[in-house]
């Protein structure tokens, strides 16, 4: 994502004179993880090869991003893609560790969906951020992202962009657009849709290992 990223820091600076990069860049990962925690935008498919012996698998995302909720598991055969143990027979306790109240029946390749968010890196870094989020994301919540990631910066004290009443005002709006993200996330963008349908476009990632 790292042209939607960029675009992003750049205006953010443009509006928040003197501030440095780096700081820019560590209130929007603050900010972004807090939009992708509550509105589950960022969602990702794992593919888990299971066993009729095992009941726990560990789901293994990118470096910086960290598994949220689970959506659901289903097999990567049926093409219908119907959710296994709907009646409680699948669990995420742990985020990313998937358990199975009953062993699979025989080897099959199962499929996880979660949503995801970043978290920094082992350095501490955002540069995983920048490289894992999907840029679309960044693209469709511009407006929203921003408001929030000035009204933090705005809210700093003794800065020469310092502005509590700006930041007051901007974190309304920033909470207003996540909501309404939420809403439209939740009904897969589909108007007058039902909040329990799971949206069809989601990134695919890689094969898991067994706990």
């Amino acid at each position: 994502m790292s042209a939607e990223y960029d675009r992003l820091v750049a205006d953010i600076a443009t509006n928040a004179p003197g501030a440095i990069p780096s700081t820019v860049e560590a209130e929007l990962m603050v900010v972004l993880r807090d939009f992708l925690q509550h509105t589950a935008a960022w969602k990702a498919d794992f593919e888990m090869p299971v066993q009729p012996d095992r009941t726990c698998y560990v789901l293994q995302p990118p470096r910086g991003v960290q598994v949220h909720l689970l959506f659901m598991v289903y097999n990567s055969t049926d093409t219908e893609r119907r959710p296994l143990g709907s009646t409680g027979g699948v669990r995420m306790n742990v985020p990313g560790q998937i358990e199975f109240r009953i062993a699979p029946s025989a080897a099959a390749t199962y499929v996880a969906r979660v949503s995801l968010y970043p978290v920094a890196d082992d350095n501490g870094s955002a540069a995983s951020c920048r490289a894992a989020v999907p840029g679309h994301i960044l693209s469709e919540y511009y407006d929203t992202l921003f408001q929030g990631i000035l009204s933090r910066l705005q809210a700093q004290m003794l800065k020469g962009y310092s502005s509590p009443q700006m930041a007051i005002m901007r974190q309304k709006l920033y909470r207003e657009g996540r909501s309404i993200a939420k809403a439209d996330i939740a009904r897969s963008h589909v108007w007058g849709g039902q909040q329990w349908q799971y949206p069809v476009a989601t990134t695919a990632m890689g094969r898991q290992n067994g706990a």
